[in-house]
């Protein structure tokens, strides 16, 4: 961020808002952000799902909801720079909304994995060797497992129930799509106008809140992931058969955030975007203006004056006799104004000779002829 302006709240004299002063952030920098706003997520949520079994005796939805936790804080921190979407799902609909181009959406995606695998990684091999037999397990790989989203008989409720009760892949695969569904919808509208430091924290904790609460509802059934970078980096360290179910974790999440980001362009359509200028730009607009002004008024006065020259005509009488003779003969104004011009040249030579007008008259009054068809003066 370059500035914060503070707009004064003049009823009670302090501040009322901040608002942000945006720029134009680069691809660079939000793909950081992306990064390790998803490092974030993953690190908080897995963190509390491995140490917490054993340290702090966390249930299942206390984890569920430490994952809304987690992207509360991720989103507060990088909403104004990369959106603060940390989920492929969300990215997607970010794109087919217009708030994110297409060029950006697979580094959005890699930026996403990347930092979620780091996170994952970071815990592995930080997760003491004895802890999952502590906790009855027989490997580290297998304390991964017990977060990672399945189906079947890798469902948590078939690990909850030690195989009592399952789910198949139909269910996981509605659960999924009707959940991400719901979380892009709400993310996609609470992440519209976050102009303001207080509207970019009310969307990170709605958000947060609401990813939390369906972590919780989610979680027995399909693992509660809604996310693909999620369940990627927990997988590739778990049990084999995480990362063989994954592709469905990837479908499911993917069409749900397609199916309400299709929705929100047919019935709250993004605004069209309204072109911000400097006040150089408005000073070389009206220099533009200006010269075209100056254009504009010279072609009407050549058009106006070839019409009217060419509509213009004389009327010569002549009185001699009886009879009096009209002729009628079209001129070119312009023709005209170089002849008056000659004229008072004429005339200015003719005083430099000594020779006036009524000296000229005389000499026509004594013998000169008048032309015929000309007034005589």
């Amino acid at each position: 961020m370059t500035s914060t302006t503070i707009v004064d709240d003049t009823d009670h004299g302090v501040a009322d808002d901040a608002y942000v002063a945006e720029r134009p952030r680069s691809l660079g920098e939000r793909l950081g952000a992306e990064f390790v706003g998803t490092f974030i997520l993953v690190f908080l949520g897995l963190g509390l799902a491995v140490y917490g079994g054993i340290l702090f005796n966390a249930d299942q939805v206390a984890e569920a909801l430490a994952w809304g936790v987690a992207l509360m804080a991720a989103m507060a921190m990088f909403v104004y720079i990369s959106g603060g979407h940390f989920n492929p799902a969300l990215t997607l609909g970010a794109a087919i909304t217009g708030r994110l181009s297409w060029s950006a959406l697979l580094p959005y995606w890699v930026a996403q994995v990347a930092g979620a695998v780091a996170a994952a990684a970071l815990l592995f091999i930080t997760t003491p060797a004895e802890l999952p037999t502590q906790l009855q397990l027989t490997s580290v790989r297998a304390l991964f497992a017990q977060s990672a989203s399945g189906f079947g008989e890798n469902s948590t409720f078939a690990r909850a129930s030690t195989g009592a009760i399952s789910t198949t892949m139909l269910q996981v695969l509605i659960v999924e799509v009707v959940a991400t569904a719901l979380f892009v919808a709400v993310a996609l509208a609470v992440t519209r106008t976050t102009t303001s430091l207080r509207r970019g924290y009310s969307a990170a904790i709605v958000t947060g809140l609401f990813y939390g609460l369906l972590s919780v509802a989610t979680a027995f059934v399909a693992g509660g992931a809604m996310n693909p970078a999620r369940a990627t980096a927990i997988a590739v360290f778990s049990e084999s058969w995480a990362l063989g179910q994954v592709w469905l974790f990837w479908v499911a999440p993917l069409l749900g955030g397609a199916i309400t980001a299709l929705l929100f362009t047919v019935f709250a359509p993004e605004p069209l975007p309204v072109a911000e200028y400097d006040d150089d730009d408005y000073e070389d607009e009206d220099d533009d203006d200006e010269e075209y002004d100056e254009v504009d008024d010279a072609d009407e006065a050549e058009d106006g004056a070839a019409t009217h020259g060419a509509a213009s005509v004389t009327l010569d009488e002549t009185a001699d006799g009886p009879d009096e003779v009209v002729n009628w003969t079209e001129v070119d104004e312009a023709e005209v104004d170089d002849a008056e011009v000659d004229d008072e040249d004429a005339d200015e030579t003719d005083r430099a000779g000594g020779t006036s007008d009524d000296d000229a008259e005389d000499d026509h009054d004594d013998g000169a002829p008048t032309p015929e068809g000309t007034t005589r003066p």
